[in-house]
């Protein structure tokens, strides 16, 4: 989808916010975000586009399943809250080393 599109689309797509309410975006906000006519050939990414298309296919009463990583489809167990809650009082909130955490890296050799 052309941005050109996009900008009519914007009038009348209904967005998801973080609580999950779908709501109308307002004509005022639409004038006010018009994107640049020099934008008007530029696409959208492959992972725009799906997710429109999963996003059609919900509207129109499918199940559609998401086995990406970033947003679960299901609640968080308690025993993995649990241990976010320990990492971030252990202030581990920072992402692990590229060549991997010493102790995990001890155990799998263990056990290969």
């Amino acid at each position: 989808m052309l941005p050109a599109v996009y900008n009519h689309t914007l009038s009348n797509h209904n967005f998801v916010r973080f609580s999950e309410v779908h709501t109308k975006v307002p004509a005022s906000a639409v004038a006010a975000f018009r994107l640049a006519r020099r934008l008007d050939e530029v696409g959208f990414s492959d992972i725009v586009q799906i997710r429109n298309r999963v996003m059609d296919l919900r509207a129109k009463g499918n199940a559609v399943y998401q086995f990406e990583g970033g947003e679960p489809y299901r609640p968080t167990p308690d025993y993995i809250k649990e241990a976010i809650a320990r990492a971030v009082q252990e202030n581990k909130t920072r992402y692990a080393p590229s060549s991997g955490i010493p102790e995990l890296r001890s155990a799998i050799a263990r056990e290969t």
